[in-house]
């Protein structure tokens, strides 16, 4: 949530050219049910809604487009914000972002339930790989990797940032097999340890974790506050 917190306070002090970034398309999810809540109870989308490939679109919504189509004129990768909804042939206008030439295109029904105009709010890194903007904001795990880290770290023109998620012990466990809290790892070292191994070495890793048999007492990953890493 304080990656949300702060991307929602760069937005609303106008600092809206912005993508938030996971490793996990279920990370991406819960950014952009979150964000759209933001938008919501902010009064930034409106009431109406067209449903279509299981969006429900609004004006205001932060949109991808996915699937080239020249007919249309877009592209594949760029984003936008829906300006109008219409209803009687089912289909959207979308500013474009950064397109003076076309900045309005119309998206018809057909492209729609496709499925090829996604949320705008949050994307996985991978799918994001030639993105830019003016500020990126990455949920990163111990999982991450030298090139994936690279990547996501170079969207943002103007600044980027990292938040990490740590693991904690169930509370309901005995504290007996609880680790020392001075003894867990720091999420910011996991981190930046993660980002020195190239993606060969984290192959390696999730292999050997797969095929290792489990060790101690199983835990529950729960969300915890996370830490924000600025990055020069």
């Amino acid at each position: 949530r304080q990656l949300v917190d702060t991307w929602w306070s760069d937005h609303s002090n106008g600092r809206t050219d912005q993508l938030m970034l996971a490793e996990r398309r279920v990370d991406v999810a819960r950014l952009t049910h979150l964000a759209r809540h933001r938008f919501h109870d902010h009064g930034s989308l409106g009431e109406q809604r067209l449903h279509a490939a299981d969006h429900d679109y609004a004006i205001g919504d932060r949109v991808k487009i996915t699937h080239n189509d020249d007919h249309i004129g877009v592209r594949n990768g760029e984003r936008g914000t829906i300006t109008a909804i219409h209803h009687r042939t089912r289909s959207l206008t979308v500013d474009l972002d950064d397109q003076p030439d076309h900045p309005s295109v119309d998206v018809p029904a057909d492209y729609l339930n496709r499925g090829d105009l996604v949320w705008g709010y949050a994307a996985t890194v991978h799918k994001n790989q030639g993105a830019t903007c003016d500020h990126s904001y990455l949920l990163a795990t111990a999982a991450i990797y030298r090139e994936l880290g690279y990547t996501a770290l170079s969207r943002g023109r103007v600044d980027n940032r990292i938040w990490t998620v740590t693991t904690d012990i169930d509370a309901d466990l005995e504290t007996a097999h609880t680790p020392d809290p001075e003894q867990r790892p720091d999420p910011i070292v996991e981190v930046r340890r993660a980002l020195q191994r190239s993606a060969a070495q984290q192959l390696a890793i999730d292999e050997a974790a797969v095929s290792a048999p489990a060790q101690g007492v199983p835990h529950t990953v729960v969300a915890r506050p996370v830490d924000e890493l600025e990055l020069s």
